[in-house]
Parts: C-alpha cells; sequence; structure tokens
C-alpha cells in the first residue's frame, strides 16, 4: 500500500492530481482512507489532509469537531474535515494560509515529527489553543 502522496510521485513521476488510496502509516486496512494528491503544485507530492467548506461560516471550536476525513475536492470543498488519523507518515506540510482573488499564499515547513504535525492539526480548533 502506498504510504502518501510523495511516495506515489516518486514510484510514479508522471501520477496526475487526484485521488488516491493511501495508508500514511503502513498498518493495514484500519488505516486505509481516500485522499486528494496534488502532483503539481510546487513539485507536487502533496496530500490533502484539511478541507474547509466556503459555504459555512467560520471555523470550529476544537479539531475533533471536524469530520475525520477532509474533502477530496480541493478547490471548492462541499465538507469541513480534518484528517485524524496517524501523522506519522508525513513529514512536510505546505498550509494554504490566505487567498485573494488572484493567487493563494502557503506557508511551508519540512522534516518536521509527528509532534509538530500534531500542533500543526491543533491550530485547527481555536479553543484548542
Amino acid at each position: 500500500m502506498l504510504v502518501n502522496c510523495a511516495q506515489i510521485q516518486s514510484e510514479t513521476p508522471e501520477a496526475l492530481s487526484g485521488v488516491y488510496t493511501i495508508d500514511p502509516d503502513s498498518a493495514g486496512a484500519h488505516e486505509q482512507f481516500e485522499a486528494y494528491c496534488d502532483m503539481e503544485t510546487d513539485e507536487g507530492g502533496w496530500i490533502l489532509i484539511g478541507t474547509y467548506s466556503k459555504s459555512e461560516p467560520g471555523g470550529k471550536q476544537y479539531g475533533s469537531d471536524y469530520s475525520p476525513q477532509p474533502d477530496t475536492t480541493p478547490t471548492n470543498p462541499a465538507a469541513r474535515g480534518v484528517y485524524q488519523g496517524s501523522l506519522g507518515g508525513f513529514r512536510d506540510i505546505r498550509e494554504q494560509v490566505a487567498c485573494d482573488f488572484a493567487s493563494c499564499r502557503n506557508a511551508y515547513q519540512t522534516a518536521m515529527s509527528e509532534a509538530e504535525l500534531e500542533m500543526v492539526r491543533y491550530t485547527w480548533g481555536y479553543l484548542d489553543q
């Protein structure tokens, strides 16, 4: 089973952006999920693990208030969701932090520990902070 989008891209350089089944900690069927992989932006290999619906105002009080899986539609998600599984298979993050009508700004960090990734996910709930 493929662990993440970066592995998919590494093993299949011609892979296109789209929905793939991944297993971030290689633990078996209970951890597998459908995820959108962006194979083009900033050299590709990015997995969408959080989505925020444009049709609902405001954030959630706690990260656990989000659906446990993100939507697989990256440009106009219908659901608010944050992947609640193990982050052990991930190390790098690209977070979209602001958008206007022309473009979006992203923040990056590489070689993060699982605890550091948990802190990023933790910030999705404004009372969790």
